[in-house]
């Protein structure tokens, strides 16, 4: 079964807490990780994920594993995203 796209909102705020390596809490049905923003990039099974570098570890995360973001750095973009809640664009 095909899951449809991220909202394009979402990719582009993720890419500028890459850009920027902006602290991140990411919200997970099973708990929280926090860590540094580094890439969106793929998995193995071709899954959208975050990249995130915590404190012992480098993790990939799976997009559609997150419920939300909350960012930790400062910044003009955003301060909280909500994955459930967006619209995808085309």
């Amino acid at each position: 079964m095909e899951q449809s796209p991220i909202a394009c909102t979402i990719v582009d705020n993720l890419e500028v807490a890459c850009l920027y390596h902006y602290r991140l809490s990411l919200h997970l049905p099973e708990g929280q990780l926090e860590g540094e923003a580094l890439d969106l990039t793929r998995n193995a099974d071709g899954e959208e994920c975050l990249r995130l570098k915590g404190v012992e570890e480098v993790r990939d995360v799976p997009l559609r594993q997150i419920v939300m973001i909350e960012a930790k750095t400062e910044n003009p973009y955003f301060s909280r995203l909500k994955l459930n809640e967006s619209r995808t664009c085309n």
